[in-house]
């Protein structure tokens, strides 16, 4: 069972999240992976257990229902 979990609610962006983005920017590879996890793609089909894999569509469509409320 896969589970997506957001961390900000997406909006207009102000400049305080402007801000936040450009430091986040500056992080390496690992030291976003540290503070976020991983992002692994995988397919509908896949049979991994692995906590930090996601269906792409499930992510685009949840950021799809954040962004319309």
């Amino acid at each position: 069972m896969h589970f997506l979990f957001a961390s900000k609610k997406l909006d207009i962006p102000d400049s305080g999240r402007i801000l936040e983005i450009e430091r986040l920017c500056k992080l390496t590879a690992k030291q976003l992976e540290e503070k976020f996890g991983s992002c692994l793609y995988v397919t509908e089909n896949d049979t991994s257990s692995d906590p930090n894999r996601f269906l792409l569509y499930e992510a685009l469509w949840t950021c799809q229902n954040m962004f319309t409320e």
